[in-house]
């Protein structure tokens, strides 16, 4: 173990971009012995704050802050870099921005041995550690997750189909790949059935009329995420997925990603060339 001086994490983006950087600054937090600060703070593509979501964090040496100074609010890169990047370098010794452990590492080899540091990233600065010991969902929405996953059975798969603005998994990830992958769990399991979580209502459709009953999913929901209502429905859905036997994820979404995290099951991802 290596002590640290102290880190701040500001993460941002949407909700499971923030979860899998909370989720990895805390395996430092404990695992180095180093006092962690998270500030949390709304916007357009999350607009819930923490506790609207899940119950406060309880974890030895980590604190939690929401809407944190005018200095940690501002996300526009271009800002960021010109003007507030150099002022917060006047308060913290060291001023880390969209760290990724996937290209970069683990970040205690690059941070200061000692004094404090702000990272502000969405993506994970190391090993994750436990979603379920960090993320609680709040009474309501865990009693809508137990609602429908009750209407699961031991062979229910999940399907993350990521549309709107995620052109990547669009483009990787077409209907036609997912039927696939869909159709080939029927043939070798006919029992099988799936829970749907998708940001897009033609999906939906499409998926109804060609499975049928075979579907769960919900409907009259908000699709977006400027709103609570539709950042709490997000958890919802991602906690259902994390309760499957499996998940059939969007390629490049986080949100798969990371209910494979939570209910450490196993992920496959469809391709439209495979």
């Amino acid at each position: 173990m290596t002590n640290l001086g102290s880190i701040t994490l500001i993460p941002y983006a949407g909700l499971c971009n923030r979860m899998r950087a909370i989720s990895s600054a805390i395996y430092v937090s404990i695992h180095h012995n180093v006092p962690l600060k998270i500030i949390w703070n709304k916007s357009h593509n999350c607009a819930a704050h923490f506790t609207d979501l899940f119950y406060p964090i309880d974890i030895q040496g980590v604190t939690f802050k929401e809407n944190e100074q005018f200095l940690h609010k501002l996300h526009r890169k271009g800002i960021d870099s010109l003007i507030i990047k150099p002022i917060l370098k006047l308060k913290y010794d060291q001023v880390v921005y969209d760290f990724n452990s996937d290209a970069l590492g683990d970040i205690t080899n690059f941070i200061n041995k000692e004094g404090n540091s702000l990272i502000k990233t969405c993506y994970a600065i190391g090993t994750y550690y436990d979603y379920n010991k960090i993320f609680r969902p709040i009474e309501h929405i865990d009693i809508h997750i137990k609602q429908l996953t009750s209407l699961f059975s031991s062979n229910t798969i999940g399907v993350h189909v990521r549309r709107t603005d995620h052109t990547i998994s669009i483009k990787e990830s077409s209907d036609d790949s997912f039927f696939r992958l869909m159709d080939s769990e029927l043939a070798t399991h006919p029992q099988t059935n799936f829970y749907l979580a998708t940001d897009d209502d033609n999906v939906k459709r499409k998926m109804e009329e060609k499975y049928g009953n075979k579907i769960i999913t919900t409907h009259n929901t908000p699709l977006c995420r400027n709103s609570v209502e539709g950042m709490q429905h997000a958890v919802v859905d991602l906690y259902c997925l994390s309760r499957t036997r499996k998940l059939i994820g969007s390629y490049g979404s986080s949100y798969s990603g990371v209910a494979a995290e939570i209910g450490k099951i196993n992920l496959m991802i469809p391709r439209h060339n495979s």
